[in-house]
């Protein structure tokens, strides 16, 4: 097992939580995609209370089930939530409201996100989930 694998098995184990990943199809998954990829649905469950989302595989991984760490590590609840902070945050250029929108997008997704990991963990269990990398 590698460090990564260990890394997510270790805050799964730590938290009592479950990790399903279920193949859903192959199609276009980020607005900006110029090639299909394999998109999966996860549900991170713990206490019977869960969180359920979509992933999209990285193009060079088709056919390849995502592990937990490539689910996991991508989960980060101190993401920013608005468009300033994304701007702020990642360095986003803003050239048109077609940009605008794609960052509103992201951050409503962000939010979502951040408000279903808080049902499932506390502040100390998100702080390690941010550590996966």
């Amino acid at each position: 097992m590698n460090e990564y694998t260990k890394q997510a098995q270790d805050f799964l184990k730590a938290t009592g939580a479950k990790l399903k990943i279920t193949f859903v199809e192959h199609d276009f998954y980020f607005a900006d995609d110029k090639e299909c990829r394999d998109i999966y649905r996860f549900t991170l469950s713990r206490n019977g209370k869960s969180y359920t989302a979509k992933f999209g595989q990285s193009i060079a991984n088709a056919g390849v089930k995502p592990t937990a760490y490539d689910i996991l590590s991508c989960l980060d609840s101190n993401e920013p939530e608005t468009v300033d902070d994304l701007i702020n945050s990642y360095g986003y250029e803003v050239h048109s409201m077609e940009d605008v929108r794609k960052l509103e997008k992201i951050a409503r997704d962000l939010k979502r996100q951040n408000a279903g990991l808080a049902r499932l963990f506390n502040v100390d269990e998100l702080n390690q989930l941010a550590e996966i990398n």
